[in-house]
């Protein structure tokens, strides 16, 4: 037993896709705003990370209010959301059409067989 120092042998590589420029504390928020648990730093949103499926439901959310398809209250009801407060949180990220883009892209390029979904800032 014991705690041993172990060196990083394989570097992560990053996608292409980038978003939300100095906004990733607003993004990991709209997050756990949609359900998605956060873990990472508090205080530093440069690098934080959500379980996959928890992230998947997230971008379903974004894509009932994209669709325009349900009333604010029917929203707010099913997906158990403040809707105003997400709202609010899209507009400052850039647009419904942007955050749902770029959330696919982030789900395109993730790295696959991982349960989690992991984001840096830099």
């Amino acid at each position: 037993m014991g705690e041993r120092v172990h060196v990083v042998s394989k570097h992560e590589s990053y996608g292409d896709s980038e978003a939300f420029n100095y906004q990733s504390e607003n993004f990991a928020d709209l997050l756990g705003q949609l359900g998605c648990y956060i873990c990472g730093n508090e205080f530093d949103f440069d690098r934080f990370e959500c379980e996959m499926c928890q992230y998947e439901v997230a971008m379903e959310v974004i894509k009932i209010i994209k669709d325009g398809e349900k009333s604010k209250e029917e929203i707010e009801k099913e997906c158990d959301i403040d809707y105003d407060y997400v709202m609010g949180l899209i507009d400052v990220l850039g647009g419904i059409d942007y955050v749902y883009n770029s959330m696919n892209a982030f789900h395109d390029e993730a790295e696959r067989g991982h349960n989690w979904i992991t984001f840096c800032s830099y």
